[in-house]
């Protein structure tokens, strides 16, 4: 597979790695560490020998905080519930993500990404990124900085800013992380890989792969989308150059102005605003 300039010879390596089975716990969350039969290790034979690999170490946990909300919440995620294992090794920055086509979000039109899921086994830095579009071919539309990931832990990381999701675009939910060598942060479970779906990975300066097809590594990511609906989408968008002017010398009483919005909430034109309403403290006046 050609990665670079050059051509890359890949090889899969299978070690056998026993590990005793003991216990670690994480506040109330325990993870158990058993034997690990088989520990796969995917080698690039290239001048920098540059390694991927997967964690020596197997961690059993089923469904790992599934979230319990409101009915209106819906998860997208394509693992299975079982969290497994790590993948790291060696220092890299890379990006990984879980991919849907148009025909996977039919159940969450109207709706907005609100919230990501992530699970870390080690210490990394994490981006957290949004993108739209086909393989090869997929931009960013969203990116934002994770100040504390928690280790051992189903991270649950709100947007900043929620995203309508827009189910006529494949949508792309992940991370961009970079981390040191000897950790394993990035959770999986332990598939199968629904492939160039819930295994998709991007080294840096690469481009979108399948884990389980490229690499051998045949898992899913942990990742989730908390997607949940805010607002109809055919409603009007917020007022442009809101302002209040207080009348002088104390009076009770202001002037208030603003630019009707020329779009609807889902970005649509606007084409008919049949009343405005102002309140104060809940009370229409």
């Amino acid at each position: 597979m050609k990665k670079t300039a050059n051509i890359l010879l890949l090889a899969l390596i299978l070690l056998t790695t026993t590990v005793s089975a003991q216990q670690k716990i994480y506040g109330d969350k325990t993870i158990e560490k058993i034997t690990a039969e088989r520990h796969k290790v995917l080698q690039s034979l290239s001048e920098n020998q540059s390694i991927l690999e997967v964690s020596p170490k197997v961690y059993v946990q089923n469904n790992p905080q599934l979230y319990s909300g409101p009915e209106s919440v819906e998860i997208l995620s394509w693992d299975n519930g079982n969290l497994y294992t790590a993948i790291g090794g060696n220092a890299f920055t890379l990006d990984v993500a879980i991919r849907f086509e148009p025909s996977d979000l039919q159940n969450v039109s109207g709706y907005f990404l609100t919230a990501i899921q992530l699970f870390a086994f080690d210490a990394m830095d994490v981006t957290l990124k949004l993108w739209q579009g086909p393989v090869g071919n997929n931009s960013e539309i969203y990116a934002q900085d994770v100040d504390e990931l928690l280790v051992g832990e189903l991270n649950t990381i709100e947007l900043t800013t929620p995203i309508v999701i827009d189910v006529t675009q494949e949508f792309w939910i992940g991370y961009t992380a970079s981390f040191e060598t000897g950790s394993y942060p990035l959770g999986t479970d332990d598939g199968p890989a629904v492939q160039f779906k819930g295994d998709m990975i991007r080294l840096a300066g690469g481009e979108w792969e399948s884990l389980s097809q490229s690499y051998g590594i045949d898992f899913n990511w942990i990742i989730r989308g908390q997607a949940e609906i805010l607002a109809d989408l055919q409603a009007p968008a917020s007022p442009e150059n809101l302002n209040v002017l207080l009348a002088p010398e104390g009076a009770l009483s202001a002037s208030i102005s603003w630019i009707n919005p020329a779009q609807t909430f889902g970005g649509d034109p606007l084409t008919e605003l049949n009343e405005i309403i102002v309140e104060r403290n809940n009370q229409i006046i």
